[in-house]
């Protein structure tokens, strides 16, 4: 993103600021008689041209300048500091999100009221959609400053990667190639026809006047982000969207990604046609099995007058390509963080045995005859590859941050002499002050610099449930007292360890109630037997 220096920034935001009321005026009086169609071509008017441009170069000019200013601040602010920066962007950037979201709920009921025509609400998408991209790459400016602070600082801020996940991913309906197309039109950029429906989700498809094509189709998805459908019938799934696209040829995959926190896969292909070039993106939900988003563009090429051989060339080029293409794919188990799965090689539908996997550059294995083999997922995102000779293939993970990766990091300690306790707090080997320390519910003080606190104790015999807080963090811990130490109990490796233990222990159980099952279906069956022999004997 370009950044502008402060001063140009407010001159430019000053210019533009009035004429964008007046545009904004200016559309909501509009009549079908401001736009010009002609043979289904969408040709704007230099007025609604002129607004579209006044509208976007505001808002662009309006977030270059809120991220330098935060950037500039940034840098000039301490680790806490920094952490309330982020986190006081983040809703500011939300409440823009929300915003976007009322204007075009809004504007597509109208739409569907018939109190906007099509054109006007293309127009209206337009703008959202610059807008829209606005927010997302000050989004990701904001990430990037993000990730320079301790986990532990974002979260007593209040900072929230998952509410920002989920922000953005509420852009969808304005954002992608469809309603990227229509700002292309609405400011002059191209022109061309365009087509919208919204009886089922949002359907855009526009198509210029030089062949190049895009259709964007969004739709809500439901509350439910498990993986019940499998990877494979997802992909069918999404091929068939494809093959019910208006785009003629074929497609052919090039990449997949599993999103287990978000219930969701994504497939990427590219376009085969003669004297055309395109690629696609496709999401089917987790749950449903259902197509949520697809975006494709379409580019014509400009060889169209190229003669037989030459397209026939072409086409062998593209054979050739799409023998080399691998798909990697979950066959079995389900994505998360730590859990064993097994994934597929296929090579246009068929198991590819001796493919190499591999685990984050780690080699995991070779694929067995069905073209399959386990591996284990870190706790982090990852990317697994497939190659075998020139061919590859990739799958991608994505898994949000692990709810205990601050506990992980973080550190309570402490001594015991007669009935002083110091309890110590530190992140990553840095003291925590400022910390507001409980035990058994009654707190006992805050920590200093060096992150101790020194309290009375009546009695350490037991257990001390010890509470630390500060800003949005919270956490609840067990310190048992050895040998003059406190020693903390109660951590996330340790309760795994425990969950695990309990789960052995209900195995255990289960196979005993199996055995004294069996036990007792010995004993019946000797019971028969001797009531046989005592038939017999009578």
């Amino acid at each position: 993103m370009t950044r502008l220096q402060p001063g140009l920034a407010v001159l430019l935001t000053a210019m533009l600021v009035v004429p964008t009321v007046a545009a904004g005026a200016s559309l909501a009086g509009a009549t079908a008689a401001d736009v010009a169609r002609q043979n289904g071509a969408v040709n704007p008017q230099v007025g609604q041209q002129l607004s579209t441009i006044v509208s976007t170069a505001s808002d662009d000019v309006q977030s270059d300048y809120e991220d330098t200013a935060f950037g500039e601040a940034f840098e000039d602010a301490n680790e806490s500091e920094r952490a309330a920066m982020i986190a006081e962007r983040a809703a500011e950037l939300e409440a823009r999100v929300q915003a976007i979201r009322a204007d075009f709920e809004n504007a597509t009921a109208a739409y569907e009221a018939g109190t906007l025509n099509e054109s006007q609400y293309a127009q209206r998408l337009a703008v959202l959609n610059a807008r829209a991209e606005n927010v997302i790459e000050s989004y990701a400016y904001l990430e990037e400053k993000a990730e320079t602070v301790s986990g532990f600082d974002l979260e007593v801020a209040g900072f929230n990667q998952s509410a920002v996940n989920e922000s953005v991913d509420a852009l969808g309906n304005v954002t992608g190639a469809g309603p990227s197309a229509l700002l292309d039109l609405f400011t002059g950029i191209s022109d061309g026809t365009l087509d919208i429906d919204t009886s089922d989700g949002l359907s855009v498809e526009v198509e210029r006047e030089d062949g190049d094509r895009s259709v964007e189709i969004e739709r809500d998805r439901d509350d439910d982000h498990n993986l019940t459908i499998n990877q494979s019938a997802a992909l069918e799934t999404a091929r068939q969207a494809l093959a019910d696209a208006p785009v003629n040829g074929s497609w052919t995959l090039t990449g997949t990604s599993v999103h287990a926190d978000s219930g969701y896969y994504e497939f990427e292909f590219r376009h085969n046609a003669t004297n055309e070039s395109g690629e696609a993106e496709v999401k089917v939900d987790g749950s449903t099995g259902t197509v949520f988003e697809l975006e494709l563009e379409i580019e014509a090429d400009d060889d169209h007058d190229e003669d037989d051989a030459d397209d026939d060339d072409h086409d062998d080029e593209a054979d050739d390509d799409h023998d080399e293409e691998l798909t990697l794919l979950v066959a079995n188990g389900t994505a998360a963080p730590g859990a064993t799965i097994t994934v597929q090689v296929l090579a246009d539908g068929d198991p590819v045995e001796n493919a190499t996997v591999t685990v984050d550059d780690a080699i995991a294995g070779t694929t067995d005859a069905n073209g399959t083999v386990a591996i284990t997922l870190p706790a982090e995102s990852v990317e697994v590859t497939a190659e075998i000779g020139d061919r590859r293939a990739e799958l991608e993970f994505e898994f949000e941050a692990d709810e205990d990766d601050v506990y992980r990091h973080l550190n309570v300690s402490g001594t015991v002499d007669n009935e002083s306790v110091t309890i110590t707090v530190s992140y990553n080997g840095t003291p925590v002050e400022d910390a507001v320390v409980s035990v058994e519910d009654r707190v006992v003080g805050t920590t200093d610099a060096t992150g101790t606190v020194t309290f009375t104790a009546n009695s350490t015999d037991d257990d001390l449930e010890v509470g630390v807080e500060k800003g949005e963090f919270e956490a609840e811990l067990t310190l048992t007292e050895v040998d003059g130490e406190l020693r903390l109990t109660d951590d996330p490796e340790e309760r795994d360890d425990e969950a695990d233990e309990e789960d052995e222990t209900d195995d255990e159980e289960t196979d005993d109630d199996t055995d004294d099952e069996e036990t007792d279906d010995d004993e019946h069956e000797a019971e028969d037997d001797s009531d046989d022999e005592e038939t017999d004997d009578d």
